[in-house]
């Protein structure tokens, strides 16, 4: 027993110093990719996952660039993305980010990590998920095996791929049907359009380019809300088709090479901007 109650303690030792850490850099002052609101500008929200993180800055970074080609001092891009981030955790989450910066515009990419919005709780086979997307929005520790559980199921589904896209029924993390994956992800991106509807602003989703796995019936749902709200969609995977061979790629986990994120950021240039129809 002693063995036993050793080797418990270590572990919540370990654990309990593992989350300190995680948590250092939230000690030092403001994080640079969240920066005070300056009243001079017109603020454009970037959230979602670690697509919207990004390498090097990801999208927001050449998007800023862009428009700064463009439109001299008139935009900042703020790069809100944080990984392992749900949709649902995002809609919930999103009403402050619009409150601390007004912006004009907010584009969303975010689906792929599993969503408890629409569960019951008197589901025995849901309600351990509902538990541990709470506990996870605060502990960095089960936030990172989230995410890193997560990277490893949708790899193995792109490496296992076999059928077409557009017959993939199952998300591979859970075993749920993606039609009911769908309906929950559709529900998140209605409170975040219904958001963005109350604030006056403009909101654009971006869909993931490689539809295997979780990310399947991500894309799916933000289509199918696009329609009934008549939001504008990036389609990354055309996006994607413009690059060569190497280029298309993908990353770990399915992220994108950086080449990516410069075509999408071309492309959400003239939408918001209001020069070309996203349709």
């Amino acid at each position: 027993m002693r063995i036993v109650g050793s080797l418990l303690a270590t572990l919540v030792l370990c654990l309990t110093v593992s989350e300190l850490l995680l948590r250092v850099p939230r000690l030092f002052g403001h994080d640079p990719a969240e920066p005070r609101r300056d009243p001079g500008f017109e603020y454009i929200l970037c959230v979602g996952d670690s697509f919207t993180r990004g390498v090097d800055g990801g999208y927001p970074h050449h998007l800023q660039n862009l428009l700064d080609d463009d439109s001299p001092d008139r935009f900042r891009v703020v790069n809100l993305g944080r990984n392992g981030q749900s949709s649902s955790r995002l809609s919930v989450r999103l009403a402050s980010d619009v409150a601390r910066y007004r912006p004009r515009t907010v584009i969303v990419w975010v689906g792929a990590m599993r969503s408890s919005r629409g569960q019951s709780e008197n589901d025995p086979a849901s309600r351990w998920r509902i538990a541990f997307e709470r506990v996870a929005a605060r502990s960095e520790v089960i936030r990172f095996a989230g995410v890193w559980y997560h990277d490893k199921v949708v790899e193995a589904a792109w490496n296992q791929r076999a059928a077409p896209p557009e017959r993939e029924a199952d998300d591979p993390a859970t075993g749920d049907h993606a039609d009911l994956v769908q309906q929950r992800l559709a529900r998140d991106y209605r409170a975040i359009a219904e958001l963005a509807l109350a604030a006056e602003l403009q909101l654009i989703l971006i869909t993931y380019p490689y539809p295997v796995g979780p990310y399947w019936p991500a894309n799916q749902a933000m289509q199918r809300v696009s329609g009934e709200y008549g939001i504008a969609v990036i389609n990354s995977q055309k996006a994607l088709r413009r690059l060569g061979e190497r280029d298309r790629r993908p990353l770990w986990a399915l992220h994108p090479r950086p080449a990516l994120y410069v075509e999408i950021a071309r492309d959400l240039v003239p939408v918001l901007l209001g020069r070309k129809a996203w349709r």
